[in-house]
């Protein structure tokens, strides 16, 4: 991992929260002022889920943003999947249900955020089970839902809502991710890291398929999310199981671009995050670091999150970015489009993050290509082995980065990566992430099981409950974070 440092670091403003939070998404400002965003909560105490809209308050004086409910639907049953569509008259949420339901919901957002249900699909045999996503098509008026069930469904609601099963499998398949690419065209995902494009026009079928048989069968995966760049719809990018992330090129059909996880011979990719990637999308904010060369072959900058609570941008051949990383699971996040350095996501415990950063301004550094200097108050937290490289803001990347430039006087505090992706923060987080055994070896504790989803199963539950021991290299700048721990060094 990389040591990452900072003059302008991005501002990450955590907001707990009261019930679980099973979606966020931006919503299409009214007004360039005015920021709003939809979450979907389960509140576990009652059993009741819901969608609340909240205005996004900040004071000037105040650093720290707030979130200010302004309306709220109760919804029949669990929130599975939350897509909103940007270029419509109005703001629109999809919201599907694990007992096979799709709400499409209009917000008011300029008489206090009343949401209106424009359509309502409740039909037993809409979907055998939960509707595993949902997608709303862009400046049109009709979405796309896929399940476990193997069926796909379009749906309309344009004056009275209808649907119309545009495939069955019986159960053969299951579908887990679906993306529109464009008025007539889409694609879903699946097991196996398969995607699956669609035509309306040519009904009965996939037009092309991709079969994920590119890891010679040493790892099985599903694809959980699915993007696709509004510039370049010959491009589908996908993020599942095991870190993996890659892009499916239409003119290359079974060679993937893999950008991070399983992989073999040229399509091996070093791999961010070892647990599931929960969301992927094209990071419009990312300048890519050789735009200049820019192909159409070449992938943008993806920004991803994953189960071991990282968020970070992806670029292909560069080294990762990243921007957040939590001691728990980062299920979902979302980027304003009309603001792009603006993220929020939902944390697994029960709270949300918003990133406000000046991402622009940051870089990568290969591998060993700058050395750190010596710094009189950070001591020991910056002497870890397992350091290689170190990634700057706006004040270490100018056009002459290695020029003989004396540093500034004032420097911040530098945000430090051990060997295994953990950080030494606060004493507070540390305590969470990690313990001394019995025999006085320090263990880390992964993202937590809390209030996992239905689709988390239990393997992946017991796997989230075991202790992982840290590199003894690593030990001084545990110790440095965590006084009181009584650690014997000797203990094997």
């Amino acid at each position: 991992m990389a040591i990452t440092g900072t003059q302008n670091p991005s501002q990450v403003h955590r907001i707990p929260q009261s019930k679980y939070i099973d979606g966020v998404r931006w919503l299409p400002p009214v007004s360039a002022f005015d920021r709003f965003a939809a979450i979907a909560y389960f509140d576990a105490d009652s059993n009741s889920p819901s969608i609340e809209i909240h205005y996004l308050n900040t004071n000037p004086q105040d650093p720290s943003p707030v979130l200010d409910p302004q309306s709220s639907w109760t919804s029949p049953s669990r929130i599975s999947s939350l897509k909103t569509a940007q270029s419509t008259p109005q703001p629109l949420l999809a919201a599907a249900t694990f007992s096979g339901s799709l709400h499409v919901l209009a917000p008011d957002l300029i008489n206090g955020g009343a949401i209106e249900s424009k359509a309502s699909i409740e039909d037993t045999g809409f979907h055998s089970g939960p509707v595993a996503a949902v997608d709303l098509r862009d400046g049109g008026n009709e979405c796309v839902t896929v399940g476990d069930d193997g069926r796909i469904n379009l749906v309309s609601f344009s004056g009275n809502s209808w649907y119309r099963r545009f495939f069955d499998a019986n159960g053969l398949v299951g579908y887990s991710a679906v993306k529109w690419a464009s008025p007539t065209e889409f694609v879903t995902g699946g097991y196996g890291f398969g995607l699956q494009w669609w035509d309306q026009r040519r009904p009965g079928g996939p037009v092309s398929q991709f079969k994920g048989n590119w890891t010679q069968g040493k790892t099985s995966g599903i694809v959980h999310s699915i993007d696709i760049h509004p510039s370049r719809k010959h491009t589908c990018l996908a993020g599942g199981s095991s870190g993996t992330v890659f892009a499916w090129d239409l003119r290359a059909q079974q060679q993937p671009i893999v950008l991070s996880g399983a992989g073999t011979g040229e399509a091996a990719a070093p791999s961010l995050s070892e647990s599931d990637v929960w969301e992927v999308q094209y990071d419009r904010f990312t300048r890519s670091s050789n735009i200049s060369n820019m192909s159409s072959a070449r992938i943008l900058p993806v920004m991803i999150c994953s189960e071991d609570g990282i968020l970070a941008v992806i670029e292909q051949g560069e080294e990762p970015i990243e921007l957040l990383a939590e001691p728990c699971a980062i299920n979902s996040f979302d980027i304003d489009h009309q603001n792009p350095s603006d993220v929020i996501c939902s944390l697994e415990w029960e709270s949300i993050a918003i990133l406000t950063s000046s991402r622009s301004s940051s870089t990568r550094l290969s591998r060993g290509s700058v050395q750190l200097p010596r710094f009189n108050k950070v001591g020991n937290a910056l002497k870890l082995s397992s350091t290689q490289a170190i990634s700057g803001f706006s004040s270490l990347v100018s056009q002459k980065l290695f020029s003989s430039t004396p540093p500034p006087q004032r420097l911040q505090s530098l945000t430090v990566f051990a060997a295994k992706g953990y950080k030494m923060k606060t004493h507070k987080a540390s305590a969470k992430r990690f313990r001394v055994t019995g025999r006085g070896k320090i263990v880390r504790r992964r993202a937590g099981k809390q209030h996992l989803l239905a689709k988390k199963n239990t393997k992946r539950k017991l796997r989230l409950s075991k202790m992982h021991p840290v590199s003894r290299s690593d030990y001084d700048n545990v110790i440095g974070a965590l006084p009181y721990l009584k650690v014997n060094r000797k203990a094997k």
